[in-house]
């Protein structure tokens, strides 16, 4: 049997906690797959989550619960986990995403396909009221979710989505404290390493930005994220930012692609482009600012 963990990392308000730990606990897992662990790191989180977390682990000792007083950041709560769990592979889900049925079977089952395959990670869906703001998140994770199908097709993907990924638990012994993109981090370690980093199609739900300003500081903080993993590993994950510098003609194929399958998209396009330039400029800034700025991170849905 193939032995696996599910560590969920959650911070302040995290809502749907107790119903994303039974979701893990009541998944059908393939047949030679055993849910061994479930280990769920709760900073400053209310005193309700606790409680109701509490009682699942009551009832299922497969439940782990570590109470952080305050937070620390995600790096270190993924550390906590990670020294927690020896199991052949590691699920990492946020606690603000929803995975669909079956979506952490798949993404399991299809880490097992291959050997040299070392991490997968689900597709980035959300659902939103039709508005100015849905339309400029649909253009960015479009763009990000073509980005990483384009690139895994072709054997080129190093860059894993953080929201709900699976990884063979060998790859990773710890990672850096101050990581700001772990997902990222995680996918270079593994591309380095000699294994395959994969996009699944199966997906997972996740919250997004509801203002300009709100975007303008998670896509900031996203980019600082990236420019710090590019210094850490030597390589840049791949993603459309860094390809337009390193890959321009396979980043204009991204692009290409992605008005071509929502062409109602272009109207867009220099909100979008202004936004992300100016948050990489202010991204760029911070990387000569305290390496703490963005650690502890806000909350981005307000």
């Amino acid at each position: 049997m193939v032995k696996l963990a599910v560590g969920i990392c959650a911070s302040d308000r995290s809502h749907d906690l107790a119903e994303l730990v039974r979701l893990v606990i009541s998944e059908r897992y393939p047949e030679n797959v055993s849910l061994e662990k479930v280990v769920i790191v709760a900073s400053a989180c209310p005193k309700e989550t606790i409680e109701n977390i509490a009682d699942i682990a009551n009832q299922d000792k497969r439940v782990k619960l570590i109470v952080e007083e305050k937070r620390y950041g995600k790096a270190e709560a993924i550390n906590k986990i990670l020294a927690r769990c020896k199991e052949d592979i590691l699920v990492l889900v946020n606690s603000d995403a929803y995975p669909k049925p079956s979506t952490l079977s798949n993404i399991v089952g299809e880490l097992l396909e291959d050997e040299k395959t070392g991490v997968v990670s689900a597709l980035p869906t959300f659902n939103s009221k039709e508005s100015l703001m849905t339309k400029i998140n649909q253009l960015i994770w479009k763009t990000h979710n073509v980005s990483c199908f384009l690139l895994n097709h072709e054997g080129l993907l190093n860059h894993a989505c953080d929201e709900t990924l699976a990884i063979k638990r060998c790859i990773l012994e710890s990672m850096p404290e101050d990581t700001i993109n772990d997902g990222s981090y995680i996918g270079s370690s593994a591309w380095l390493k000699g294994y395959k980093v994969k996009f699944s199609i199966s997906s997972v739900r996740i919250e997004v930005p509801k203002s300009i300003a709100s975007l303008f500081a998670q896509r900031r903080r996203i980019i600082y994220g990236h420019i710090q993993v590019w210094r850490k590993v030597g390589m840049p994950p791949r993603n459309l930012e860094s390809l337009t510098f390193t890959k321009p003609s396979l980043a204009l194929k991204i692009f290409a692609t992605t008005l071509r399958q929502n062409p109602s998209y272009i109207v867009f396009i220099p909100l979008v482009v202004a936004e992300e330039f100016i948050a990489a400029l202010a991204a760029i800034i911070d990387t000569f600012r305290n390496k703490e700025i963005h650690r502890i991170w806000k909350r981005y849905t307000q």
